[in-house]
């Protein structure tokens, strides 16, 4: 099925990722269960003290295939999605919370618009996932006394991200390419904004590729990139102040914090 905005009457469009991540929170949870939709409404679809019953089974997970709807018990797509955390408290489904409530859903739909909202969302997430920025020079220096490889400026920042990355979820792994490709593209360096976006591309293929067909899957990355690369900005003389310090600074390699630490540790010494 290809994804499509679409809406009906007195609702709000859907944007392609809520499509996504209800297919895909569908999937996992299908996937991991091993068993039908029959018996996933049986076991998530009653309410708390409701005597689960085949006559009034709410066919909640055909619907959740076949209509993408919201997981919840509720009529309106706004409720709360109150089956996701039931289903991960099942076991050997808690990882499916995990993919439903990954910050790639809000940051895919809440793009930055403008270089100080970009710069503090990728502070955020380098936080968050206990990363840093430090200098070409020293990173370039970490990477030769770990591996005794000498990098250029081009190999080690593509190094240091693929050890960075290496440890997180697909989805956060998405997230940091799309935040990082709109802090390089609206500081105006196109070097890195073209290095990333190479990384980007490779990413999305590989998410798209084999969960979905060939045209679907074309779909969606043509869709993810429309947002990220021809997204909405804004502007103003203090973006261009930003602009000429963030071009330098979108040069820096990241590396986890720890190995940061390691490295000017034993410089030290």
């Amino acid at each position: 099925m290809t994804p499509q905005k679409t809406s009906k009457k007195g609702r709000p469009t859907k944007h392609w990722s809520d499509i996504l991540r209800v297919k895909l929170w569908y999937l996992s949870v299908s996937d991991l269960s091993g068993v039908s939709d029959y018996e996933l409404d049986m076991r998530f679809g009653f309410s708390l003290g409701e005597t689960p019953s085949s006559a009034d089974r709410p066919r909640l997970f055909e619907e959740i295939r076949k209509k993408n709807r919201i997981p919840s018990r509720g009529n309106h797509w706004r409720k709360p999605s109150d089956i996701v955390a039931r289903v991960a408290n099942h076991p050997g489904l808690e990882s499916t919370i995990r993919l439903y409530e990954a910050d790639f859903w809000r940051v895919i739909k809440e793009l930055p618009t403008t270089l100080s909202q970009a710069n503090k969302m990728v502070q955020v997430f380098l936080t968050k996932h206990q990363l840093e920025r430090i200098t070409w020079h020293d990173a370039k220096q970490a990477i030769t006394t770990m591996s005794g490889e000498r990098p250029d400026e081009h190999s080690c920042f593509s190094h240091c991200l693929k050890t960075s990355f290496q440890k997180l979820v697909v989805l956060d792994r998405l997230t940091g390419l799309v935040l990082l490709n709109r802090q390089a593209d609206m500081s105006g360096n196109l070097e890195m904004t073209e290095i990333l976006r190479s990384h980007l591309d490779e990413s999305l293929e590989l998410f798209f590729s084999p969960r979905f067909g060939w045209q679907e899957a074309m779909d969606y990355y043509q869709l993810a990139l429309e947002d990220i690369c021809f997204g909405a900005r804004g502007g103003g003389s203090s973006e261009m102040d930003l602009r000429t310090r963030y071009e330098s600074i979108t040069r820096d390699p990241i590396l986890p914090m720890t190995m940061v630490s390691d490295f000017y540790a034993k410089r030290k010494t």
